[in-house]
C-alpha cells in the first residue's frame, strides 16, 4: 500500500524543465559576415589587378607597335616601388575614412607619376653612331647576332669589312663586340636605350652591312620592327629571326649550297623572295591568317615543297612559326 501511494505521488508531480534543450536554446547564434573577409586586402587586390591589366595592355601595345619605341620591361622595372605602395594601401583600406582619404591621395599620385613618365619625357634629336668590325686573321666563318628594339632594321651585303653600318636613333645607343675563336668570328650588335615618351616622334634605324664572301650565320632578336633583309649577295648558311609584331621582307640568294631559315614571329607580315635556282622546303606553323606560296606543292601537315626541289643543286629549309600573320613566298 505504501509503495502504491509513493508511485502515485511521483506520477502527479509536474514534469521538470528539460535542461538539455535549455542549454541548446541558450547557445549564442554565430553569423559569418562574409563582407568582413571580402574587405580584407580588397583595395590591394584591386590595385594589383589594375597593374596587371596595365602591364598586359602595354605588352600588347609593344607587340603591335602602337607606342613605337616603348620598352615595356624597362619601364615597369622602374615602377617596382608601386608594389610597396600597394601593400600599404591594402592595410589602410581597413582603417575607415582616414585610410580611404590616404588611399585616394595615393591613387592620384600614382596616376600622375605614371602619366608624367609617359607624356613629359624630353624630346631628343637623333644621333648617328657608326661601327666597323674588321675580319680577323684566319677567319672563315662569321656568327652575327643582332638584338634590336622597336624601329627599322636594314641588312644587306657589300661590306669591305666583316660587318659595318650605323645606328641613327633619338633614344638608343649601340653596343658592339667581336671575338675570334679558331676560324670563327662572333659579332654581337645590341641597341640599348630608355623609352622617351608615348607621343614623341622617336627614330631608331639600324643599318647593317655584311661581308659578301664569308659564310655567315645570322641571328636577329627584335621587338616591333620593320625588318628589311636583303641577303641576295651574302653567303648566308643560317638565318634566324625572333620578332614581335613586325613586318619582315627577306630576300635570299644562292651563294651557299645549303641554307636554313627560321622565323618566329607574332602578328606579322612576312614576305620571302627566293631565286629560281634554289629549291625550297617550307614548314608553316601557327595561326597564319593567309598563305600565298607560289609554285609550291603541299605535303600535308603544314609542309610544302617547291616544284624544283628535287632537281635543284642548292636548297633551303624554311621554318615559320607565326601568330595572326600573312605569309607570302615568291620567286625572283
Amino acid at each position: 500500500m505504501d509503495e502504491f501511494m509513493r508511485n502515485q505521488n511521483e506520477s502527479a508531480q509536474p514534469a521538470g524543465p528539460d535542461w538539455s534543450n535549455k542549454n541548446k536554446a541558450s547557445e549564442p547564434v554565430r553569423e559569418i559576415h562574409h563582407h568582413h573577409y571580402d574587405r580584407r586586402g580588397g583595395m590591394g587586390r584591386f590595385f594589383l589587378g589594375f597593374l596587371i591589366i596595365i602591364l598586359g595592355l602595354a605588352l600588347l601595345a609593344q607587340n603591335t607597335g602602337w607606342f613605337g619605341s616603348l620598352d615595356v620591361w624597362g619601364f615597369f622595372a622602374r615602377l617596382w616601388p608601386v608594389f610597396i605602395i600597394l601593400a600599404g594601401l591594402s592595410m589602410l583600406s581597413r582603417g575607415g575614412w582616414v585610410g580611404g582619404v590616404i588611399t585616394l591621395v595615393a591613387i592620384l599620385l600614382i596616376v600622375g607619376l605614371i602619366a608624367a613618365a609617359f607624356l613629359s619625357a624630353p624630346e631628343r634629336e637623333a644621333e648617328i653612331q657608326t661601327f666597323n668590325i674588321a675580319r680577323g686573321e684566319g677567319v672563315k666563318v662569321a656568327e652575327v647576332s643582332v638584338s634590336f628594339g622597336a624601329g627599322t632594321l636594314k641588312m644587306q651585303g657589300g661590306s669591305s669589312s666583316l660587318v659595318s653600318g650605323q645606328l641613327e636613333s633619338s633614344f638608343a645607343e649601340l653596343k658592339s663586340s667581336s671575338q675570334v675563336d679558331g676560324d670563327t668570328q662572333y659579332v654581337n650588335l645590341e641597341t640599348d636605350g630608355n623609352f622617351r615618351g608615348v607621343y614623341r616622334k622617336n627614330q631608331n634605324d639600324l643599318a647593317v652591312d655584311l661581308n659578301s664572301d664569308v659564310p655567315t650565320n645570322i641571328d636577329i632578336d627584335s621587338g616591333a620592327s620593320d625588318l628589311n633583309i636583303d641577303l641576295s649577295s651574302v653567303k648566308v648558311t643560317e638565318f634566324t629571326v625572333d620578332t614581335g609584331a613586325s613586318s619582315l621582307d627577306l630576300i635570299l640568294g644562292d651563294k651557299a649550297a645549303n641554307a636554313s631559315v627560321s622565323v618566329d614571329a607574332g602578328a606579322s607580315s612576312i614576305n620571302i623572295t627566293l631565286p629560281r635556282s634554289l629549291g625550297a622546303r617550307l614548314n608553316a606553323e601557327g595561326g597564319l591568317s593567309s598563305r600565298n606560296f607560289q609554285d609550291f606543292r603541299s605535303l600535308g601537315d603544314g609542309r610544302y615543297e617547291s616544284e624544283n626541289y628535287a632537281s635543284a643543286a642548292k636548297k633551303v629549309e624554311i621554318n615559320i612559326d607565326a601568330g595572326v600573320s600573312s605569309l607570302n613566298v615568291g620567286w625572283k
